[in-house]
């Protein structure tokens, strides 16, 4: 599990990452073209910074630029040079989405390079769920940039006809299916499983689900084979 810090410039990794992320951009990106930010660039009111750690060992960075209320911008993304190719940075992504919806973010926007440097990071933004948008805030048309857009899930509160069913115990499970037996049954209606539409449609993840579950009961969770393919195994 990543832990997050605001700020910690002045910490030495963190800086020598930063400038190490801010040299490359600015040579792989053409004059005029150049968004990158540097430590001071950074250290702006307007601007949260965080450095992401795996116990003892910096992870990446990452920060989020104020655009109004509730639109940010993503910047200086990086990953540390330890855990570049694995896969790790929908980790870092998906954790500064966490920490802009803390902040009330429900739109997340970000400029990243059109050139084949950039490819990694367009597919991973494409992985996340960014899609392609208009320049927003300061920016411009640029053959060399390419903007994305992320709109993040709202909370709105539920109306007449829509019922929250808890079914965190047995209790609480057996009187769930008995309500929904009793309104089908009787009134013709079919009642969705929010959680179930949320998963197919790639809104939440199973890992996600997963990691919920074992913060809030202590459980390990591990996968296994069985007859019907494959299985999770819980344990304490």
């Amino acid at each position: 599990m990543l832990k997050s810090i605001e700020g910690n410039f002045d910490h030495p990794e963190v800086n020598e990452l930063l400038t190490k992320h801010f040299v490359e951009l600015k040579a792989a990106s053409p004059e005029g073209s150049a968004h990158v930010l540097d430590i001071p660039g950074l250290k702006v009111p307007s601007i949260k910074f965080w450095s992401l750690w795996k116990d003892k060992e910096l992870f990446g960075c990452g920060a989020l630029k104020f655009l109004d209320k509730e639109h940010g911008e993503f910047k200086s993304i990086r990953i540390h040079d330890k855990y570049r190719n694995k896969g790790n940075g929908i980790k870092v992504i998906e954790h500064l989405i966490d920490e802009a919806k803390k902040l009330n973010i429900k739109r997340i926007s970000l400029e990243t390079g059109a050139g084949k440097f950039f490819d990694p990071a367009r597919k991973l933004f494409k992985k996340c769920n960014f899609e392609p948008c208009e320049p927003f805030a300061h920016y411009k048309k640029d053959v060399n940039s390419i903007y994305l857009n992320q709109n993040s899930l709202e909370a709105i509160i539920l109306g007449r006809g829509f019922s929250w069913l808890d079914t965190g115990t047995p209790d609480s499970l057996l009187e769930a299916g008995m309500f929904v037996h009793m309104i089908e049954q009787r009134q013709g209606l079919k009642i969705a499983c929010l959680e179930e539409i949320a998963l197919l449609n790639k809104w939440i993840r199973k890992k996600h689900i997963i990691k919920a579950i074992e913060q809030q009961y202590s459980l390990t969770f591990k996968t296994g084979n069985g007859p019907s393919g494959a299985i999770l195994e819980a344990s304490q």
